[in-house]
């Protein structure tokens, strides 16, 4: 069993990944460990939300509410899967259509979450971004941010000659 810490808050997780068929000792570690962090780190977010809609960030939880976390937590234990990027160059390629899309899908998205009040599994969350990209408004958004962006480049350059 791996043990996270989310502030001064520890959870257990379940280690789905163990020496096998398929995977020596090494990986299997190396994937809990990967696991365990994503988890993490969707966890911390998740409480920094649920905290800043409460007006309690910083402050300690109370047992109710630690333990309606705890539930937050085993629900992103139980979802958790990797998943495969389609395009692992979208990141790294910032100034296309796609990845300008992606960005605008992604705050689309949480914006939904927050206004809706509602938590996502990572699985969730990739499927909605998909939707939310190839929707006629997120594109015309990020079409007018790319279009910006280029203009501040042509002038950032022009002020270089």
């Amino acid at each position: 069993m791996t043990t996270i810490t989310i502030k001064q808050y520890q959870f257990g997780l379940s280690d789905p990944y163990d020496e096998g068929h398929e995977l020596t000792l090494a990986e299997a570690q190396a994937l809990n460990a990967l696991r365990a962090e994503n988890i993490r780190n969707n966890g911390a977010r998740a409480l920094e939300r649920l905290q800043g809609r409460a007006g309690t960030k910083g402050e300690l939880m109370t047992s109710h509410e630690l333990e309606e976390f705890r539930k937050v937590i085993l629900r992103l234990d139980r979802d958790y899967v990797f998943q495969r990027r389609r395009d692992p160059q979208a990141i790294v390629r910032t100034g296309t259509i796609d990845a300008e899309c992606r960005l605008v899908a992604i705050e689309r998205v949480e914006r939904q979450m927050r206004s809706l009040g509602i938590e996502m599994g990572p699985s969730e969350f990739e499927a909605a971004v998909e939707t939310m990209a190839s929707d006629r408004a997120t594109l015309d958004v990020a079409r007018e941010r790319l279009q910006a962006k280029i203009k501040a480049s042509q002038e950032f350059m022009e002020g270089l000659l």
